[in-house]
């Protein structure tokens, strides 16, 4: 454009003409920084390998089969995942998680990770397909993730088959050791007999007794301070059909 094209130019266009580039640009630069602002770390990490995700959510150490922490390092640091969890507690947005259900025939401490939500809600659903960065590992070698987004996952007939297989074990095994016990009835009831006659004879003989109803084995601690000076401890329960009932004098 030479001298007299300019010259030539409504001042009017030329002032609109330049206004429209520096509002163009803004626009530019708003929108990018808009784009780069929206984007969490799960958006720009990597994602881990489908085969590894289990282990790197597992707290087994590498004594019993687990992920050495330098292969953590490797392969699950830092790295973005997305899975199928299920809720065993949370607190807030501090959440215990576990890709197995723990109500389920695959329950196993050592699937639990420990998930922040960073948004700030809790999970209220048992299951959750959840999208989150692995961080490292924390206190009992437990996997530590943050969780960008998540959504509510209905149960499957799978998982309600699992759970319902679990329970009916349970309470096979509860009427098994029932029928035991009925099995033993008249044993039993004289030994819970003995028993009773005995606290209330060493009750009688003490300044204080206290009652410790989840003692050692899993037995009820009875525990006398007598007036002549001496302790004694008696423990009593069921260790299996049998009644148990023992003491000792210190």
């Amino acid at each position: 454009m030479s001298g007299e094209d300019v010259k030539g130019l409504n001042p009017v266009y030329v002032i609109l003409f330049c206004l429209g580039l520096v509002l163009g640009g803004w626009v530019l630069a708003v929108s990018l920084n808009v784009e780069t602002e929206s984007k969490s770390p799960y958006d720009s990490a990597q994602p881990v390998s489908s085969s590894d995700l289990e282990q790197c959510l597992s707290s087994k150490s590498s004594l019993i089969g687990g992920m050495r922490d330098s292969r953590f390092e490797d392969l699950c640091q830092g790295k973005s995942f997305q899975a199928y969890a299920f809720v065993k507690t949370c607190n807030g947005n501090k959440c215990e998680l576990s890709l197995n259900d723990p109500l389920g025939e695959k329950a196993s401490d050592h699937s639990i990770f420990d998930a922040h939500i960073v948004d700030g809600e809790t999970l209220s659903d048992e299951k959750s397909l959840i999208k989150g960065l692995i961080n490292g590992r924390g206190w009992n070698n437990r996997a530590l993730v943050s969780i960008y987004q998540q959504e509510p996952a209905a149960l499957t007939q799978s998982d309600l088959r699992s759970r319902e297989r679990v329970i009916g074990r349970a309470a096979i095994e509860r009427d098994y050791q029932a029928m035991l016990r009925d099995s033993r009835s008249d044993e039993n009831a004289a030994m819970m007999e003995y028993a009773d006659e005995n606290h209330a004879r060493l009750a009688a003989m003490s300044h204080e007794f206290k009652i410790n109803p989840n003692g050692a084995a899993g037995l009820a601690q009875y525990s006398y301070r007598l007036k002549n000076g001496k302790r004694t401890t008696c423990w009593r329960g069921f260790r299996g059909n049998v009644f148990v009932y023992e003491c000792e004098e210190f």
